[in-house]
């Protein structure tokens, strides 16, 4: 079961990082600072043209100590 998990969130992150590089030329916007991290969004595109939809990631930098459910699943 562990595996599994681990499996899929390697299967969900690798294509995320391969889009590294492109970064530089993405649409990402200002960090937004809170009490416990901060955030932003990212734009996979800089400009939407004709698409119906924009792919966007959501990038989350937390305060030390602090974690997500998505960094720390327990037994989710």
């Amino acid at each position: 079961m562990k595996l599994n998990v681990l499996l899929r969130a390697v299967v969900a992150v690798v294509p995320l990082l391969a889009g590294l590089p492109a970064m530089a030329e993405s649409g990402a916007d200002a960090w937004a600072d809170g009490p416990k991290g901060r955030a932003r969004l990212v734009a996979a595109t800089v400009a939407a043209g004709d698409l119906a939809a924009l792919p966007v990631a959501l990038e989350i930098a937390m305060a030390p100590g602090w974690k997500t459910y998505w960094r720390a699943p327990g037994e989710a």
